[in-house]
């Protein structure tokens, strides 16, 4: 059926959710009813008065009930002026950010497309891509370089559409973008033609076959140049295109050689790139990034690390452009496999965040993928549990950055077979393969495909905010120990380094005893995150 997304960052928590959402995410009748095939955007971007005007055709299947409304989403200023179906213009109803229409004469299980008409001047982001809205700014030559970002605040504070996460286009988007001649329109999917419009203006008509999350959706407007590569990935030759400011066509040029070696290493991790028939591109954008489906956001300066800076703060963190790997792995998750509930953000987040474990890994060896995961420990508070609050539009909890990295790699120790985890990441992306999923999915699959009890450990690490505990408490003889400060009941395997040797311990919230070393010093393997407490 569908699927969704939500993307971070770090230093700064790369989220567009840090500010408080008004957008409704439940799913009323008005919604549910009404399952969304196909987008048709046609937008003019006016680019001296800022605005937008434009027509926005939604293909959609009736799921049951004829008598329902169609809720159809825009935030204010925007407004929609009419909806046609057919040849009538149908009845409007208006609260605030949300317009409802009945369409006359339709029957269950038939697809209908309504013409949406709206025009004005969108929100400005006040901080891209932390809060959502338009960024209307210009490059170092002083040519319009526009863009949006709508993770948190949603679709609808640009165009008008059924704005909710688990309901994206199955068939796709096409994308008609008219500005000014002189000016490039970049959109996601594949370029299909440029054509000349009245008053000197161009219409850029980009195509989305693949499902797409109604947030991915975007434009980019600027003064671009294109560079273009093929990859030979899994499933064949595919467009590689960079869409670079004028002023920066070399240092783009050179810096995103990486890519092709990227996308290698995110296959053989996590399978085919799952955008093939889409491309893959990357946009220069006027705000750090986002991963906008086949047309990622870029704006890290051509550097390596997070705008030159280690979030890890071990020195590995700048081997690499932290904004380029997190940002395409979100192509695997958040955009391939994707999440109904901003409130199974680990699953987009702490399973990208992973990526870049796997990338460091192939790139510069496993020793330093554990030392940069490690590193980003320094960024969990513990506040807050990572999995959030149903139906609240956002999940403004970072952790789920890095505790969801730590809690997958503690999965891949668990299992203690790389090769098995390895297999099992790929398998689940071919699960999961466009398709909106719940956190209870992705539980279920690990659980199953691991064959592990993974049951307490999900709870105590998703639902919960504390760190757990491994109390050791020495004697004459060996030692006891337990898990303390957790769950009831919980039980996650640990291994530890007693005396220099490595060895596995299975604590529960029972005391055990230990009494084949004495302890002259102990500690928890450091690929573990948990707390220790050692009497």
């Amino acid at each position: 059926m569908k699927r969704i997304i939500y993307t971070l960052l770090f230093l700064i928590p790369f989220t567009p959710f840090v500010q408080a959402q008004t957008r409704d995410c439940v799913n009323t009748p008005a919604r549910e009813n009404f399952n969304v095939l196909h987008y048709d955007l046609a937008i003019s971007f006016d680019t001296l008065n800022s605005t937008l005007d434009g027509v926005v055709k939604i293909k959609a299947d009736l799921l049951k009930d004829p008598e329902a409304e169609f809720q159809i989403d825009l935030q204010e200023p925007l407004q929609v002026s009419k909806v046609v179906y057919g040849n009538a213009e149908l009845a409007l109803k208006k609260e605030k950010d949300k317009y409802r229409v009945k369409v006359p004469g339709l029957k269950a299980g038939q697809t209908f497309v309504l013409e949406v008409h709206y025009s004005g001047q969108p929100k400005a982001a006040i901080k891209a891509p932390w809060d959502g809205g338009m960024v209307r700014t210009k490059d170092s030559r002083g040519k319009v370089w526009w863009a949006v970002a709508c993770q948190g605040a949603g679709a609808g504070i640009w165009f008008p559409c059924k704005d909710i996460n688990a309901d994206e286009p199955e068939m796709g988007v096409d994308l008609h973008y008219t500005v000014p001649a002189g000016l490039t329109a970049v959109g996601n999917g594949r370029f299909f033609s440029v054509t000349n419009a009245p008053d000197n203006q161009n219409t850029w008509h980009w195509k989305v076959v693949s499902p797409i999350n109604i947030y991915d959706i975007t434009f980019y407007v600027g003064n671009y140049l294109r560079i273009q590569e093929t990859f030979n990935g899994i499933n064949g030759k595919m467009d590689l295109d960079y869409f670079v400011l004028n002023e920066n066509f070399q240092l783009a040029k050179e810096h995103f050689k990486s890519v092709p070696e990227m996308l290698a290493v995110f296959e053989d991790w996590m399978g085919a790139y799952p955008f093939h028939n889409d491309g893959f591109k990357i946009v220069e954008a006027p705000y750090l990034g986002m991963e906008h489906q086949s047309a990622i956001a870029y704006g890290n300066n051509y550097q390596m690390g997070y705008l030159g800076s280690d979030r890890s703060k071990t020195g590995i963190g700048l081997l690499f452009d932290f904004i380029l790997v997190h940002e395409t792995g979100h192509e695997w998750f958040g955009n391939s496999i994707s999440i109904a509930d901003p409130a199974y953000f680990w699953i987009n987040e702490g399973v990208t965040s992973y990526t870049e474990i796997m990338y460091i890994e192939s790139m510069f060896g496993k020793e330093k993928a554990m030392d940069y995961l490690i590193g980003t420990r320094s960024l969990i508070l513990n506040k807050a549990p990572m999995q959030g609050a149903l139906g609240q539009c956002r999940n403004n909890n970072t952790d789920c950055y890095p505790k969801g990295a730590n809690l997958v790699h503690m999965i891949r120790k668990l299992m203690k077979d790389d090769q098995a985890f390895k297999v099992m990441v790929r398998k689940m992306n071919n699960e999961f393969y466009h398709k909106v999923i719940i956190g209870p999915d992705m539980e279920a699959f690990i659980t199953k495909e691991s064959g592990l009890d993974l049951a307490k450990v999900f709870d105590q690490y998703l639902r919960h905010k504390e760190l757990p505990t491994l109390k050791i408490k020495r004697a004459k003889k060996g030692f006891s120990y337990k898990w303390e400060k957790c769950i009831p009941g919980f039980n996650m395997p640990v291994l530890v380094v007693i005396n220099g040797q490595e060895k596995w311990l299975y604590p529960t919230t029972k005391e055990q005893s230990h009494s084949e070393a004495d302890v002259a010093s102990f500690a928890v393997q450091k690929e573990f995150y948990c707390n220790l407490s050692l009497e």
